[in-house]
């Protein structure tokens, strides 16, 4: 059993409580890094992996830049010393 479906399991045992069929469907991203909120999430996740912030700026840029994203801005703002 994958990881897919082993998820939508767990997930249907705790939405079953309701005694109704639920149906996920999931789909891959193609091309995530042209997603902002995916490379939110990638940013966030090395920020809390205490990745410096300069370092995971750079890699979004190189990311998106892979992606064929010609512009990108990104704020991070808070304490990140």
């Amino acid at each position: 059993m994958g990881a897919i479906e082993e998820l939508e399991k767990d997930f249907q045992k705790e939405v079953n409580s309701v005694n109704q069929r639920l149906n996920i469907a999931i789909e891959k991203v193609k091309e995530p890094y042209r997603q902002p909120n995916i490379l939110a999430e990638y940013i966030a996740f090395q920020l809390k992996n205490r990745v410096s912030f300069q370092k995971a700026m750079k890699k979004a840029i190189e990311l998106t830049k892979k992606a064929d994203i010609k512009r990108i801005k990104i704020q991070i703002a808070g304490c990140l010393a």
